[in-house]
C-alpha cells in the first residue's frame, strides 16, 4: 500500500486549494469541508462520500481498502457494504495505474466470494427458522 502522512488533508498532500463554492449541493459543500480535515480524523462515511465523487483517490483508496480488509461490510451512513459499493465510481483507468491497489481489490474480491459461498451454503439452514 503507498505510503503518506495521515496527518495532513487532501489539500496539503494535493497541494491543491480549491475555492469556495456556494453551490447549494449537500456533496459538494461536504466534499469541500472534508478536503480540509486530516486523513486519520476521515470516517467510513466522509471516505464513502469522496470516494463515490473520485476526489482524492490516491489517497483515500488506501485507506478504505484497510477498512474493508478488516470488515468488508464496513458502511457509512447508507447500507452495510457500501463503502464497497463506493469503489465502483473509481475509474479503471485508476486500478491499472495503482497496480498494489488493484492487487488488494482482487485479494478483497476473493474474499467476498468466500463470504458468497459460505451465506449460500447457510441460508437454507436459516431459512428454516421463524418467529415464534
Amino acid at each position: 500500500m503507498p505510503k503518506f502522512d495521515r496527518t495532513r488533508t487532501l489539500e496539503q498532500l494535493e497541494s491543491e486549494l480549491w475555492p469556495h463554492n456556494d453551490f447549494g449541493s449537500h456533496v459538494v459543500q461536504e466534499s469541500q469541508r472534508l478536503r480540509k480535515i486530516p486523513l486519520e480524523q476521515l470516517t467510513v462515511e466522509n471516505l464513502r462520500l469522496l470516494i463515490g465523487q473520485a476526489i482524492g483517490l490516491s489517497f483515500l483508496v488506501p485507506i478504505a481498502l484497510e477498512h474493508l480488509e478488516s470488515n468488508l461490510l464496513a458502511h457509512g451512513d447508507f447500507y452495510p457494504g457500501d463503502l464497497l459499493a463506493s469503489l465502483r465510481a473509481v475509474p479503471k483507468d485508476f486500478w491499472s495505474e495503482h497496480t498494489s491497489l488493484n492487487n488488494a481489490m482482487v485479494e478483497l474480491g476473493s474474499d467476498v466470494f468466500g463470504v458468497h459461498k459460505t451465506l449460500s451454503e447457510l441460508l437454507p439452514f436459516l431459512q428454516r427458522f421463524q418467529y415464534k
